[in-house]
């Protein structure tokens, strides 16, 4: 549960529009909300050097969240649970839309379960917004209070060891970027995320 293991910055209102008058804009924010659960926001502390850019992330009580080119990496927890992302050959960059599948192989370390290295074969294949599940896209609209979907990129990730994932790219400060996404750590923890405020923060 996202309200106990990653203490929010602030929650309340389910809709993420709510809490925009009482974040600070000189901080950069992560939305993140798991179904069933009043989303958080987590603030950037540092960026790792890397290619892309490690996006280091803070809740309250210092758990931390890592995303490398819209994708989660990294999650540490104080108490409970830890998991590490690594990608065999580099990262893959965002394709466009009109182009085919592209497949990779990443790597998943869970130390509190003590398995290391677990190969994991990825696809990820150009969608449009039609083939979104339902669900994504009424949390975009309703949570996330956007109606911007129908122009993004989207993609479907699929894998041999975690349900689909979903990403929404567009170009923001001539860059292509993750603009949502919805990722998981395993069958029962899935996350909703977006740059915050939503299509509208360039990240490095």
């Amino acid at each position: 549960m996202v309200g106990s293991l990653l203490s929010p910055l602030w929650t309340g209102s389910p809709q993420a529009a709510a809490f925009a008058a009482r974040l600070n804009p000189a901080l950069t924010y992560l939305y993140l909300a798991e179904d069933g659960h009043a989303p958080v926001f987590l603030a950037l502390g540092y960026i790792e050097p890397s290619q892309p850019s490690t996006l280091v992330w803070y809740s309250a009580a210092q758990e931390v969240l890592r995303t490398q080119g819209g994708r989660l990496v990294g999650l540490t927890e104080q108490s409970a649970s830890s998991a590490r992302l690594r990608f065999d050959q580099g990262i893959p960059v965002w394709p466009t839309a009109t182009a085919g599948p592209t497949t990779y192989t990443r790597s998943w370390d869970f130390p509190n379960r003590y398995r290391f290295g677990l190969p994991d074969q990825v696809q990820l294949h150009p969608r449009g917004w039609q083939q979104v599940p339902p669900a994504l896209l009424r949390h975009v609209r309703s949570q996330l209070q956007s109606s911007a979907y129908a122009q993004w990129q989207w993609f479907e990730e699929t894998s041999t060891l975690m349900p689909p994932a979903w990403f929404a790219v567009a170009a923001l400060a001539g860059q292509q970027q993750v603009v949502y996404s919805y990722q998981c750590l395993s069958a029962e923890r899935c996350f909703h995320l977006a740059p915050w405020p939503l299509a509208l923060t360039p990240l490095p």
